[in-house]
């Protein structure tokens, strides 16, 4: 990825096994703007409130990325 979409580098993740919300977007690939959408939504990977910080485990992003994974089947295309 570009540095542009890199996250902010002031508020560093709370542990190397949950991420804030900056560095969660960037750990999926996708826009802060998206994953606030998404879990608004209900739609996101699994988080944590922490009072008013929303923190994601990286367990659940792998879950998430997992559970959306494609897979093509070379004999059918």
């Amino acid at each position: 990825m570009n540095e542009a979409h890199q996250p902010e580098t002031s508020k560093s993740p709370i542990s190397p096994a949950v991420l804030r919300e900056p560095h969660a977007a960037f750990y999926i690939g996708i826009a802060k703007t998206t994953l606030k959408k998404q879990r608004m939504q209900g739609r996101g990977p699994a988080f944590v409130r922490m009072g008013r910080t929303i923190v994601y485990r990286l367990r659940d992003l792998d879950l998430f990325l997992e559970t959306r994974l494609v897979r093509i089947d070379k004999e059918t295309v």
